[in-house]
């Protein structure tokens, strides 16, 4: 082992163990009974004995009854509910004739006038709360004490109108075609209330990363809608992301972003350009592109978004134009990778963020478990999406020669304790997601689902400094949870939804916050920054995306008059439907 790596591990390892302890497990599951009768005492011996008889063979019966068919709730969507209508609904088991003792609500409530019927499960009565969504964990015992819970949700209002969420979607995706994309790409807009409509594009900079994010979500709807004209908006998707590889005249090497010379964006951007000026990272396009500007330096952020819209958009839109861009276009930034060296290299040197190697982060020789978790989703996704073979042996060369499994699970560098950086906590979800989609089947899939589980998704202890996204009430970050595990996890989207539904269009909008005077806000005595619950996303400064930026933060953000693209509702919005955690209803 190299001396440099030796010192490494003996100078981190207390950190680790710091870090992965915990306080163990809460459990608040009420203890069993035992479920015998009283002896009579006026009976004799030998009927005492035949009670006692026959109260074991009723355990014996319940204890057979659980063990071979478990308590679960089945997860559906709850009819909507007419505010002065009747209303009643039987929530249900995959097993009706288990004895179950009780049914209750864990987390949230019914709509004022309904009612749950502990003994029976049974939701009734009249609706008389304001029309709105409420959402509720509920969960049900068995004779023994087993156990189960359910996320469900109740739309009070019209059914046969659309809820608050389709609502709030279409008029974020108004607002999105109005003035966040051109050419198939995502941008922030500046100046976008001036009475005379004078806006610019914005943010090229992560222009990649939000435009592939979007291209999902527009994935997701066209799977759920199958309409042809969110077919063309996934094409014109396509066709964006296609644009930022090319544009840079560099094989498998994206751009950050790119603009036509004639398109409205913000004085900022733009103004000057390599080689005129040396630390420009703007260039001019040439030949087919040299009316066109690209940004460079790209990152591993923006490949992540360029990934995952091809990832999704392959996977999810039966179109051969779409795959056949997909397989050109992940191939070739796969094949850039493997050639330079598990690096990305822009005119012969290795952008800022652009390495890429589990051994290394960026020019420093150390173990980067974040850095093997792209890989590995990168070259898996290329084999799925192309069958070439070489991708298939350098990915299997990364598990099973260069252990990047292991290194993945001893040095993830996402949750890292109060000093997380979240934006790298969305990356490797989003790596994370991919990696598990492609590689459902694969001999290591279980163990990858643990990774996930382990590091991005379960607490890794009771401490405040240990928290992980199942707390963070992230739709983004639980919703993809869901849909790449297979795994409902009904705390988290109960939490998911409740910030979900309290999402204003302003959100988007630039703004400073300060929450300290808030009395809701209990202040973290360990970290006074941050609050010791995530805070919703009305009192949240903004961001590009808001899960991009710590949740617990209590104060920060600048007020400006850039609007960002609003594809941080979108996207997760249709991903929901897609994975059937969002009723249409809502």
């Amino acid at each position: 082992m190299k001396p440099i790596l030796l010192i490494f591990l003996i100078v981190m390892l207390p950190c680790f163990c710091f870090m992965g302890c915990g306080c163990g497990d809460d459990d608040d599951d009420p203890s069993t009974s035992s479920g015998q009768a009283d002896d009579d005492d006026d009976t004799s011996q030998a009927d005492d004995d035949a009670d006692d008889d026959a109260n074991d063979d009723v355990n014996d019966d319940v204890d057979d009854d659980v063990e071979n068919d478990p308590v679960e709730i089945i997860a559906e969507f709850l009819p909507v509910a007419q505010p002065g209508a009747e209303y009643s609904h039987q929530l249900k088991t995959i097993n009706e004739d288990l004895p179950y003792d009780l049914w209750e609500i864990d987390y949230g409530q019914l709509p004022d006038g309904l009612t749950l019927d502990p003994a029976t499960g049974l939701i009734s009565g009249e609706a008389e709360a304001d029309e709105g969504l409420y959402f509720f964990v509920t969960r049900i015992y068995d004779a023994v004490g087993d156990s189960d819970d359910e996320f469900f949700g109740i739309r009070v209002g019209d059914p046969e109108t659309p809820g608050p969420m389709k609502i709030r979607e279409e008029e974020f995706t108004d607002i999105y075609y109005a003035r966040h994309t051109a050419h198939g790409m995502t941008y922030a807009c500046e100046t976008c209330d001036d009475p005379e409509g004078n806006w610019g594009f914005s943010q090229y900079g992560d222009s990649g990363m939000w435009s592939g994010t979007f291209c999902a979500g527009a994935a997701y709807r066209y799977n759920v809608t199958a309409d042809a004209a969110d077919l063309e908006r996934v094409r014109d998707c396509a066709e964006g992301l296609d644009g930022l590889r090319r544009v840079t005249g560099q094989p498998g090497l994206c751009a950050r972003g790119y603009a036509h010379k004639d398109d409205p964006f913000a004085s900022g951007d733009f103004n000057s350009f390599y080689p005129d000026n040396p630390d420009s990272e703007n260039h001019y396009g040439e030949g087919e592109w040299e009316d066109w500007y690209w940004r460079g330096d790209v990152s591993r952020d923006q490949i992540t978004g360029v990934m995952l819209g091809w990832a999704v958009m392959y996977d999810l839109v039966d179109d051969d134009e779409i795959r056949q861009l997909a397989g050109e276009n992940v191939a070739s930034i796969a094949d850039h990778v493997w050639d330079h060296g598990l690096k990305i290299v822009e005119s012969g040197e290795m952008t800022k963020y652009g390495q890429l190697s589990g051994y290394w982060i960026d020019d420093t020789p150390m173990f980067n478990g974040f850095n093997a978790v792209i890989c590995l989703a990168w070259f898996k996704l290329a084999y799925h999406i192309t069958g070439e073979s070489r991708f298939l042996e350098h990915y299997n060369e990364l598990i099973y020669d260069k252990g990047y499994l292991w290194v993945t699970d001893l040095y993830c560098y996402a949750y890292m304790g109060y000093l997380t950086k979240w934006y790298n906590v969305h990356m490797a979800m989003d790596n994370f997601y991919i990696l598990l989609r492609v590689a459902r089947g694969d001999d290591k899939y279980d163990e990858m689902a643990g990774l996930l589980e382990k590091h991005l998704w379960l607490p890794a202890g009771s401490a405040r400094h240990q928290r992980h996204a199942r707390l963070e009430g992230n739709p983004w970050f639980s919703f993809q949870y869901a849909d790449a595990t297979g795994q409902r996890d009904p705390e988290a989207l109960y939490k998911a939804m409740v910030f979900f539904s309290d999402y204003p269009l302003w959100v988007e909008k630039e703004r400073h916050v300060d929450n300290y005077g808030r009395p809701e806000v209990e202040i973290d005595p360990f970290h006074p920054e941050w609050a010791t619950q995530p805070l919703p996303p009305t009192w949240r400064h903004s961001s590009n995306f808001v899960w991009h930026r710590c949740p617990y933060a209590i104060q920060g953000g600048t007020a400006s008059d850039r609007e960002n693209s609003g594809s941080a509702y979108i996207s997760p919005y249709w991903l929901g439907r897609y994975s059937g955690v969002i009723d249409p209803n809502w």
